[in-house]
């Protein structure tokens, strides 16, 4: 859980360094292709192997017409990934739910990635952190009204906030390295701050939280 949180932060952070660091316009055919290039593929050969696994598992409990027929729904909403929505979806490879919450981030990171990128630095902090605790708000409200919680765990729009929250904190390292007093403080205190890091992280991980509390945290 914490792992896959780091990720998403993570990814915000290096997509926002790489493609909105003063390097002009997004390009968003060259964005688009190399999204596709690095994560496609693969997933798309371990999902052509997983899946007469899961034909042959279910065919053993409840025979081959059921089978096929579930398999192939789930393996064509998987090809499109679109798992991550729905637990129901998600029957082939459950790890790559992860990924079908990417391909949402990468749909809204042309729009929300420029749009945090041009705002100032305290606004984008700001932003970021209501951003966050909205989702939390939301994903405690579906917990009361009696939604699963593996639903709201994987629902992309529930989980796009660490990945702004990763856009939110390369924007404001690249506004403290452009001025003097910040890239200074930063400099003496970055072993500090990774000791400090690491520790927080250590506690995040035996605290006991709701899965929806890990993106800040991490964060």
């Amino acid at each position: 859980n914490y792992s896959v949180s780091f990720f998403f932060v993570l990814s915000g952070y290096i997509l926002a360094t790489v493609y909105l660091r003063g390097r002009g316009p997004l390009n968003l055919k060259q964005f688009w292709k190399a999204r596709f290039a690095r994560v496609y593929p693969v997933f798309l050969l371990l999902l052509v192997l997983d899946t007469p696994y899961t034909a042959m598992e279910r065919a053993a409990r409840y025979g081959w017409h059921s089978a096929l027929c579930k398999t192939g729904i789930n393996f064509g909403l998987d090809v499109v990934l679109l798992q991550g929505w729905s637990p129901k979806f998600n029957a082939i490879n459950f790890p790559s739910w992860s990924l079908s919450d990417e391909a949402f981030f990468y749909a809204l990171f042309p729009f929300i990635g420029i749009f945090v990128w041009k705002l100032r630095a305290r606004t984008a902090a700001w932003f970021g952190v209501a951003l966050y605790l909205g989702t939390m708000a939301v994903g405690l409200l579906l917990h009361g009204i009696g939604w699963p919680d593996e639903s709201a765990y994987s629902l992309p729009p529930l989980r796009a906030s660490e990945f702004v929250l990763g856009i939110v904190a390369a924007k404001l390292h690249m506004h403290a390295l452009q001025v003097d007093r910040y890239r200074a403080i930063l400099h003496r205190m970055a072993l500090p701050l990774l000791i400090l890091c690491m520790v927080l992280f250590c506690l995040t991980v035996y605290a006991t939280l709701p899965p929806m509390a890990h993106g800040m945290l991490i964060g």
